[in-house]
């Protein structure tokens, strides 16, 4: 039964299993969007009464999903912040923090100029700085939200190491 199984699906037309292909994955897209996905829906463009939905406030939901975690939370897992820019130059920035448990936090900062130097951070590994519940910290770096979700200020205090070319090709290929 099933090698004549085999045998059909290998003798039809190709432009038939073309179609049944794209009818079953086509299927399958719908069924994981309506019920696997779950959607961030905050927003409604059509609200008009409620400043919440129209994004005049900020909703609860997301200043809860960008501040740091507890301190009882860190015993379980990490809690990481990361930010990437670049500018019309290709400079391009990459910081982040990484909070651990007992106050501790691991910072990463990496530095590249339209000139081909890159710089980073000297020391990685710091004490976390009591905060307000908006606010990652390691050492001499420090990032908080101003708006969850929108707007972030970043503060260092601090010196960068010059990377060589050899360190660089070095941390590329670990």
């Amino acid at each position: 039964m099933i090698i004549s199984f085999l045998i059909i699906i290998f003798t039809a037309p190709l432009q038939f299993i073309y179609w049944m292909k794209w009818i079953v994955s086509y299927a399958a897209i719908r069924l994981h969007k309506s019920f696997g996905c779950r959607k961030f829906e905050l927003y409604d463009v059509t609200a008009k009464n409620d400043p919440y939905k129209s994004g005049l406030l900020i909703p609860e939901e997301e200043k809860r999903l960008e501040s740091p975690f507890s301190d009882s939370h860190l015993l379980e897992a990490l809690d990481e912040v990361y930010f990437f820019g670049v500018n019309s130059k290709s400079e391009c920035i990459l910081m982040r923090i990484i909070r651990i448990y007992n106050k501790m936090a691991d910072a990463w900062i990496y530095l590249k100029l339209a000139n081909g130097k890159t710089y980073n951070l000297r020391e990685t590994i710091g004490y976390q700085e009591s905060s307000d519940g908006k606010t990652f910290s390691c050492g001499k770096l420090q990032m908080h939200y101003l708006l969850p979700m929108r707007r972030w200020r970043i503060f260092y205090c601090g010196m960068l190491k010059l990377a060589t070319s050899f360190e660089t090709f070095n941390n590329r290929n670990t």
